[in-house]
């Protein structure tokens, strides 16, 4: 194909003076478009290795996303577009390297990365290439991953649009719908899935708060337990702390006398609280409607009692990264409460509590308990207890429940133990985990 840039450019390289204003600007901007795409490959391979070291918790973020937007200015719905090329883009070398040289722009490869598999990869870039966004997205259409450009279309993938007018009752209704069914499949899904949900049957909207702990502490060393369908898994001191801001006290379990179940707020204050601040977690910036739990600003062992002003909702993720002293927060609810972000030093990397913590000794009256300490490596327990809550981060992050992540790991601990590497502990989590939808 003729290249006109190419041709004024031999033709008035010995004279810039002639070069016509509009064939300058074009020029100008092919160059910027080039260099645009080059960053765009250049991000991808960035969003990658961020995801690999786990950039975000280095600046008191719960998830990638909440970092790309506070760092970077991305909003979720773009991250979440630019994550899903990045992740194709590291199995589609060639494909990259067509987007790195200007070849193709970023809105091609978003396109063909719903389609392109690596022994499908040279095929697509030939038949894509020269052709428009808009052909692209045509080629696409129709075609499922590892389908090729020649291959028929099956009409039944070409998705139909159907536009909805809702009042915003409505609207509300349908998000809580949403995230119900979300907490019932124990991962994000999209509209589609959503709706193909709905139409085969009805459900009743959720708050998306979390279910008040429940968890052993020894009265003697403060260290807690929580039971995972018969396997005691410890808890780190922040989980722990997490824990008696928003939990259930059953009182003593193991004397002659139980003592009386209480929670630490009653449903009456919790619902109240969880409504005043419309069921999201009021740290800026973040969206969370799921796994709320009620935190007490002025902490209960400075003196904080359960008035409104000293109750606010976090998510779970949030809540942690305050406890682990990452995320300051402090102030009066709901109005006047400043959030402040800690970046985490790298002797503090390897565990989220401080080496007495680690030392404790258990006292009491549980031998089966005891037996089972003195079973463990001799590592530091509370280690356990921080690559437990790592994994069980990571798995959050890669779209399930904390619920759900908690269970696969105790399960997963359960058959291999604890003496295997972090790695290991998150693959053996994973193959416990329900599929998604698809």
């Amino acid at each position: 194909m003729f290249d006109q840039t190419n041709a004024i450019e031999s033709e008035t390289s010995g004279n810039e003076m002639a070069v016509p204003a509009w064939a300058r600007l074009h020029r100008e901007m092919k160059a910027a478009t080039r260099r645009r795409c080059a960053w765009d490959a250049e991000h991808a391979r960035h969003l990658r290795e961020a995801e690999a070291m786990r950039l975000w918790d280095h600046f008191g973020c719960v998830t990638i996303l909440e970092y790309l937007e506070r760092e970077h200015g991305i909003d979720p719905r773009t991250a979440n577009d630019r994550l899903r090329v990045s992740h194709a883009l590291g199995e589609l070398p060639l494909l990259e390297a067509e987007l790195e040289d200007g070849t193709f722009q970023y809105s091609h490869v978003k396109e063909l990365t719903r389609v392109v598999t690596p022994e499908t990869e040279e095929a697509w870039i030939g038949a894509a290439r020269g052709k428009t966004c808009a052909e692209v997205q045509h080629m696409v259409s129709g075609r499922k991953r590892g389908d090729g450009p020649d291959d028929p279309d099956d009409p039944d993938l070409r998705p139909r649009w159907l536009r909805v007018e809702m009042t915003p009752q409505m609207l509300a209704e349908y998000r809580a719908l949403r995230l119900t069914i979300e907490a019932e499949m124990g991962h994000r899904l999209d509209e589609r899935e959503v709706w193909q949900i709905i139409l085969g049957r009805a459900k009743a909207g959720g708050e998306g708060a979390s279910t008040p702990a429940l968890i052993s502490i020894c009265a003697h060393c403060d260290r807690g337990w929580q039971d995972g369908a018969g396997f005691a898994a410890e808890l780190d001191p922040a989980e722990i702390a997490c824990a008696l801001c928003d939990g259930v006290h059953l009182g003593s379990v193991d004397c002659e006398q139980p003592g009386r179940k209480k929670p630490t707020l009653t449903d009456k204050k919790r619902a109240r609280i969880l409504a005043r601040d419309h069921h999201r977690c009021t740290v800026p910036g973040c969206r969370s409607a799921q796994n709320l739990d009620v935190h007490h600003l002025v902490h209960q062992e400075d003196g904080g009692g359960h008035q409104d002003w000293n109750l606010t909702t976090l998510c779970h993720g949030h809540h942690v990264r305050h406890h682990r002293e990452l995320l300051g927060i402090e102030g009066r609810a709901p109005h006047a409460i400043r959030f402040t972000w800690r970046q985490r030093n790298h002797d503090e990397d390897s565990a989220h509590v401080g080496p007495n913590e680690r030392q404790r000794a258990h006292v009491g009256s549980n031998e089966g308990q005891q037996r089972r300490e003195r079973e463990q490596p001799a590592r530091a327990r509370f280690g356990d207890a921080a690559m437990r809550a790592q994994v069980r981060d990571a798995l959050v992050d890669m779209g399930w429940s904390a619920g759900i992540a908690r269970v696969a790991i105790d399960e997963a601990i359960a058959n291999v133990g604890l003496g295997v590497p972090i790695e290991g502990l998150l693959r053996e989590a994973l193959r416990r985990c329900p599929k998604p939808l698809g």
